[in-house]
């Protein structure tokens, strides 16, 4: 409850949570960081991840919340994630990736819909050959973690289409 109360003063210098009848079931707030010079998200949320109010916020903002650096400690998504990527850096990755490699890791009907819809997602260390994708959405007003499991030789490609690794040269 203390960290609560600690965010909740640190939003309301910012000026985005003055307290009206939409805010009173305000019990989750989930902060996405700043990327690139790019400003992140604040979602204000209730104990069933509906978002009662979402607003940007500049990453001198989110600096002065105190929060930079932190993640909340009891989302499953935070909690497994240990690489985390913008909707917009990921399925443009899966778009480039070819027809069958894609469809290992999403159905192709349900990729524009699930990029419309996704604020974030995350990519598991690798357990017993599998690795857990995390898409983060928000659907119907509320946040939602929709898991998806690939082999490592998958994960291999995603790294190698989003940079982080090199392509294995096959030596004759």
């Amino acid at each position: 409850y203390d960290q609560m109360e600690s965010l909740r003063a640190s939003l309301a210098v910012i000026g985005e949570t003055r307290e009206t009848p939409e805010l009173e079931s305000w019990s989750r707030t989930i902060l996405i960081r700043p990327e690139g010079g790019r400003g992140g998200e604040v979602y204000l949320a209730d104990d069933q991840n509906y978002i009662l109010k979402r607003f940007s916020i500049t990453p001198q903002q989110f600096e002065m919340v105190g929060v930079y650096g932190a993640s909340n400690a009891g989302s499953t998504f935070d909690r497994t994630a240990r690489r985390t990527y913008t909707s917009q850096r990921f399925f443009a990755m899966l778009r480039g990736l070819p027809a069958e490699t894609r469809d290992r890791i999403i159905e192709t009907e349900k990729l524009t819909e699930w990029e419309s819809s996704t604020t974030r997602v995350g990519i598991s260390d690798p357990e017993d050959g599998t690795v857990q994708v995390l898409v983060e959405q928000i659907v119907g007003g509320q946040v939602t973690i929709v898991p998806l499991s690939i082999s490592e030789e998958t994960l291999r490609e995603i790294d190698v289409a989003l940079g982080e690794a090199v392509p294995e040269v096959e030596t004759p």
